[in-house]
């Protein structure tokens, strides 16, 4: 996995400034994310503790969002407990909040 880190490069966005839209109560979590953390029995205030965890180093990939291909999207990969999580979050058009699109197993 770390090679493929290696040849995927850096994050788009700023992963300390998306924590902090997190702490602040400026994020918005998509309703297939609810959907897919309810189903491994994740709750919010779960998911946004290891969201909070996450080190810039778990970056995964980037990726054009599907819906507004302007936009990028960062895939994080994080070992918590006994999962394997895909995280994929993205910085709102306007600037000012995180959006949590996935958190699913990877």
């Amino acid at each position: 996995m770390k090679k493929r880190r290696e040849e995927l490069g850096k994050a788009t966005y700023d992963l300390d400034e998306l924590k902090k839209f997190i702490d602040k109560g400026n994020f918005y979590i998509t309703r297939n994310c609810r959907r897919e953390y309810s189903k491994l029995g994740y709750s919010e205030d779960t998911v946004l503790e290891i969201i909070g965890k996450l080190p810039p180093t778990d970056i995964y990939k980037t990726m054009p969002a599907k819906k507004m291909p302007d936009l990028m999207q960062d895939v994080y990969h994080i070992k918590e407990e006994k999962d394997d999580l895909y995280i994929k979050l993205q910085k709102s058009s306007c600037g000012e909040k995180c959006i949590i699109i996935q958190f699913k197993l990877e």
